[in-house]
């Protein structure tokens, strides 16, 4: 399994077990409050650090040949992170856009947003980019492995 792969398949497992915690842990806790509670805050926080350090973990640990590592890549490899970026952006952009609608809706008359929406929009841009990264991954080197 080539190098990319294996970082694929890690960030998404990760990413999915990295969602649920933090999901479960603010929807546990009152969503919309949870930033009041200082102990509950510092536990999201400290989640949330760890979990984009353990991912930085994951990328460095299963790194390329150019980024410094003897694993040698192809220009097929090259394309596939190539395309997966795109679906990472075009991800973030849906998630955006998502987020710019729904503090539209439901801020309209209060002329601002609940402080918790930054975090919210923080974290789904990140756990969404990196889902989709890996995802655009794994399909092209199974579209890739299909078309050989």
């Amino acid at each position: 399994m080539d190098p990319q792969l294996k970082r694929a398949w890690a960030s998404l497992i990760f990413g999915l077990i990295f969602f649920m915690i933090v999901v479960g842990t603010v929807i546990s806790y009152d969503p919309i409050n949870f930033l009041e509670d200082d102990s509950v805050k510092s536990l999201v926080y400290g989640i949330v650090v760890l979990g984009v350090a353990l991912y930085g973990i994951i990328v460095l640990l299963f790194r390329t040949k150019e980024q410094g590592m003897s694993v040698l890549t192809d220009e097929r490899d090259r394309n596939f992170g190539l395309k997966a970026m795109k679906y990472q952006i075009w991800v973030r952009s849906v998630v955006f856009l998502f987020w710019m609608i729904a503090l539209i809706e439901t801020s309209e008359y209060q002329q601002s947003i609940p402080l918790v929406y930054p975090f919210f929009i923080f974290i789904t841009t990140i756990i969404s980019g990196a889902l989709a990264q890996s995802i655009g991954v794994i399909i092209g080197y199974a579209r890739g492995e299909a078309n050989a």
